[in-house]
């Protein structure tokens, strides 16, 4: 029967086909072809090869040699050529000595845009981003990040199989290709920590590094006995801000104090 299409409200139909069957030998495994052919919708990935110049994992530290409690950014980007059906992270990455802040947001899907690698362009997606701060001097390995990937690559296995008239059509973008399953792992990080200096350093340091600025606000000053005033005392900056400590502040004997509330908004910079 003629095959119909309908565009812009309009409906195009094809010719109808006539095929006259004439008796011939059997060809075995027709039926399993074509039986393959009717289950291609459905592919299960498989652990194949993928090339690594197809799909990559790569960690970028914005600073290797930091001091001890200095903040290093480090960003996982994933470098492709296929097209990816899937994805998911296998094994987060860890840095002895080091805490660590995950600076990637949950509200959104990394950006994409593309750089030339030995010559080859790719796209690339900032998958994973945080900041670490080293606790101690000396040298630091990461564990490496591993990063899941279900790829749709080329099925070299039809080009090596005899053609035949069904080719020119099964061999497009979806059934000239198979799901692969790929775990990339990423470079590992390495720091060369430095030691703070002694020199200069304040007898009440307790490891806080960084370029802050402290603010106070009040919202009242004219106020009458046991009226509320109320304090609002800021550190904003770059750093490894957990551990600075709420400051004490003495206030004259006859004023009621009740306990400060607290809250940290960490934002990647």
């Amino acid at each position: 029967e003629p095959a119909t299409i309908k565009v812009d409200g309009k409906t195009y139909k094809s010719n109808a086909v006539n095929v006259k069957v004439v008796p011939g030998n059997q060809q075995s495994g027709g039926a399993n072809q074509s039986s393959a052919r009717a289950g291609a919708g459905r592919k299960t990935p498989s652990s194949g090869s993928l090339d690594s110049d197809l799909a990559f994992l790569r960690a970028e530290v914005d600073n290797s040699k930091p001091y001890q409690g200095e903040e290093v950014i480090v960003t996982y980007k994933l470098y492709y050529r296929v097209d990816i059906a899937d994805y998911g992270i296998d094994q987060t990455p860890s840095y002895p000595g080091c805490w660590s802040q995950d600076l990637t947001s949950d509200n959104r899907q990394p950006g994409r845009y593309t750089e030339t690698v030995d010559g080859q362009r790719y796209y690339v997606a900032d998958i994973f981003k945080e900041a670490i701060f080293p606790q101690r001097s000396g040298k630091i390995k990461s564990k490496p990040m591993q990063f899941k990937i279900v790829a749709r690559v080329r099925d070299q296995s039809r080009d090596n199989q005899k053609r035949d008239p069904f080719d020119s059509f099964f061999d497009d973008n979806f059934f000239g290709h198979k799901t692969v399953e790929k775990t990339l792992t990423s470079n590992p990080v390495n720091l060369d920590v430095k030691p703070l200096p002694s020199a200069g350093k304040p007898d009440a340091f307790n490891g806080v590094v960084g370029d802050f600025s402290f603010s106070s606000t009040i919202d009242k000053t004219n106020v009458q006995a046991n009226d509320a005033i109320n304090l609002s005392l800021t550190v904003k900056g770059k750093g490894n801000i957990k551990l600075i400590d709420p400051p004490k502040i003495n206030f004259p004997p006859d004023f009621e104090v009740y306990d400060p509330e607290t809250s940290t908004d960490i934002k990647a910079s």
